[in-house]
């Protein structure tokens, strides 16, 4: 992503929620290969780098939102830039949204069948 932002010992992409699910639904669109989307909080800056496989997924994703008002903060103050709080459970729930509209499928992963099931269940009222 153009215009990654280095915070600390992490990154963030300054995009808003409409940007995030453009770049997701183009991810789809064009079903070239697996995309990873994380959400880029402050709890992240201290347990990431203690684990070189994660941190190493996570400065490889394809995309980073501002999920925590300290990334958006740190943002704002190190590099003048305004970007908005995008928050990975809002993404999720406009994710699923836009699959519904769009016909994308959604896997659904739990410890539990029955809490799967469930889970369905609440996205499709939704």
């Amino acid at each position: 992503m153009n215009g990654r932002l280095k915070i600390l010992d992490i990154w963030v992409d300054p995009v808003d929620m409409r940007q995030a699910l453009a770049s997701v639904s183009e991810y789809v669109d064009k079903g070239d290969k697996l995309h990873t989307v994380f959400a880029s909080n402050p709890e992240k800056n201290f347990s990431f780098p203690a684990d070189a496989f994660l941190y190493n997924m996570f400065r490889n994703a394809d995309l980073l939102v501002p999920d925590g008002i300290g990334v958006v903060l740190a943002a704002r103050i190190l590099h003048g830039t305004r970007i908005e709080r995008v928050p990975g459970c809002d993404l999720m729930q406009n994710i699923c949204a836009m699959s519904a509209v769009k016909g994308y499928k959604i896997f659904i992963y739990g410890a539990k069948e029955e809490v799967n099931l469930k889970a369905v269940e609440v996205l499709k009222q939704r």
